[in-house]
């Protein structure tokens, strides 16, 4: 994943040579198992997506930190995305509008505080 991830960023910087890139953290789930179970059957559960999604993460930091000179930023998405209130009750990992929002506010906010 992170290898495609840094194929891209290397074409976004070969179309635009100046662009700053932010890469948003993949975000956490649903707080309720009751997402998971409407989407996958109890097949995949919530714990086992936060193992994986926290893994993915420290990942995207070990890889992605440190890369401001090079023009790439990460965007801490999770730390604005409630887990809650951000989600259906049906949906483990997709937010409803809400969530979208909030995830669109951290990114809103980086724009603000970067250009």
């Amino acid at each position: 994943m992170l290898d495609n991830a840094d194929k891209l960023l290397a074409a976004f910087h070969k179309a635009a040579p100046n662009a700053k890139l932010a890469v948003g953290l993949t975000t956490p789930p649903n707080a309720r198992q009751e997402g998971f179970t409407a989407n996958y059957k109890d097949k995949y559960p919530r714990w086992g997506w936060k193992r994986i999604q926290h893994r993915i993460v420290q990942l995207m930091l070990k890889r992605l930190s440190g890369r401001e000179k090079e023009g790439i930023f990460i965007v801490p998405t999770e730390l604005n995305l409630d887990p809650v209130d951000g989600y259906p009750n049906n949906n483990g990992v997709h937010p409803n509008p809400a969530g979208y929002a909030q995830i669109g506010a951290s990114f809103y906010s980086w724009m603000k505080a970067k250009l």
